[in-house]
């Protein structure tokens, strides 16, 4: 009998554990929380240096030229993008070359050279930028509406030139 009530009441404070947890993340998640406000401020100027760096520059540059090159604006473009999007991140790399007669790209090897580029650029970032991204993600299992409000935010204020 000892044992059982041994072990419920571990059980017990195990699950006490769980929803004190639980609550308490759900405190720090709370706008106008100090807690939410500073990770918020930090996570902000974090972006903001990355924008700002030379690899943001560059990735953005080959993005928005990618991007421009490879026609896609309109709506069936978009449809077969999105029909395609099994494909992930990849799908608009995917329909440009699956359509390059509708882009301004010479061959389908230069559209992949453009490719390359941007995901080398891209890597170069999240390298460069580590200490954003773990930030990111550490506040993001926390809280997941911060983050999503911040980049919304983010994506507002640099529209086009929006990099994550």
């Amino acid at each position: 009998m000892k044992k059982v009530s041994f072990c419920l009441a571990i059980l017990l404070l195990l699950l006490c554990q769980k929803v004190l947890s639980q609550n308490n993340d759900e405190l720090l998640c709370a706008p106008g929380n100090s807690e939410y406000s500073a990770r918020y401020i930090k996570l902000k100027e974090l972006y903001v240096r990355m924008q700002n760096s030379e690899s943001a520059k560059t990735c953005i540059t080959l993005k928005n030229d990618f991007l421009e090159k490879s026609n896609y604006e309109d709506v069936v473009s978009r449809k077969e993008i999105i029909a395609q999007s099994y494909n992930g991140l990849n799908a608009i790399n995917q329909w440009v070359l699956d359509n390059i007669e509708k882009t301004d790209f010479k061959s389908c090897e230069e559209a992949e050279n453009a490719i390359k580029k941007g995901i080398a650029a891209n890597f170069k970032i999240h390298v460069d930028n580590k200490e954003l991204y773990s930030y990111l993600e550490n506040t993001y299992k926390i809280c997941p509406d911060l983050c999503v409000n911040l980049l919304l935010e983010l994506k507002k204020e640099y529209g086009k030139d929006f990099q994550l």
